[in-house]
């Protein structure tokens, strides 16, 4: 059969008993997204003082987060309110081009960033020599071309094949240190790399779960509880990038209390 000519069934199951809680839940995560990502990118493109190499991929990551979440929660949001919830082929498999690259970006970016945090704990008088903008940006580029050419290359591969059927399990479509140093170097290494840590792992733990959730289908769940399972990589990681990277970080909260302040003088001109 040909795959382009079939509308595949999204598996919304009891959610759609109270599909217009949902639908306010989901549209004020996506919100909250939105705005908490959108404020720490502000920040850094209007501050000439941000713009340094930690910065820039905390921005990039942002971007990803947006990137991540517009592939996904506008979907939702419609099919939420529809009676017979439904993606086209060629929908469905442009969403998981664009999930699993967004998966794939957040764990290249990462990976980035610990080289950036590396050099700047084993290398710090070597370190604006070694992370220049020029050495940044090819990070990036790199850290971005890397998964579109793998991505691509399994969804073209998927497209191939045959569907098996046209019920979605799912709400949305996929393919599926220190040692010897004083307590101060310690303490500051500590203060460095724990934000990303706390971020790797979270991530990571939503990437297994989601992995396990797909190949070990868990009957005693309930279709909910799925549900939230399967969401967490779309929703916590966007939400809990721009607080650990952008709101707590001092500099970038001095910054945006100056940019919230300029916007203040401005209103009440």
């Amino acid at each position: 059969m040909e795959n382009t000519t079939f509308m595949l069934t999204l598996n919304f199951g009891e959610l759609t008993a109270v599909k217009y809680l949902y639908w306010v839940i989901a549209f004020i995560a996506y919100t909250l997204i939105v705005v908490l990502n959108g404020v720490v990118i502000v920040t850094v493109l209007q501050h000439k003082s941000l713009q340094e190499p930690m910065y820039i991929f905390i921005s990039v990551l942002c971007v990803n987060g947006l990137y991540g979440s517009s592939s996904f929660f506008p979907g939702l949001l419609i099919n939420l309110l529809q009676e017979n919830p439904s993606v086209s082929y060629y929908g469905c498999l442009t969403q998981a081009f664009c999930l699993h690259t967004y998966g794939s970006f957040e764990l290249t970016i990462l990976a980035s960033m610990a080289y950036d945090r590396y050099v700047s704990i084993c290398n710090p008088l070597r370190y604006n020599s070694i992370m220049t903008l020029s050495m940044v940006l090819k990070i990036v580029l790199a850290a971005g071309l890397y998964p579109i050419i793998l991505i691509s290359i399994l969804v073209i591969l998927t497209a191939r094949l045959p569907l098996c059927g046209t019920d979605i399990l799912k709400v949305y479509c996929d393919n599926w240190v220190c040692i010897k140093s004083t307590k101060e170097v310690q303490n500051k290494a500590l203060q460095t790399c724990t934000p990303h840590l706390i971020t790797i792992a979270n991530f990571s733990l939503d990437t297994l779960c989601e992995i396990l959730l797909h190949r070990f289908p868990l009957t005693k769940l309930t279709h909910e509880l799925k549900v939230f399972i399967s969401l967490q990589i779309l929703v916590v990681s966007p939400l809990l990038n721009p607080v650990i990277y952008g709101l707590k970080m001092k500099e970038m909260k001095s910054k945006l209390r100056e940019l919230l302040r300029e916007k203040k003088d401005i209103v009440t001109q």
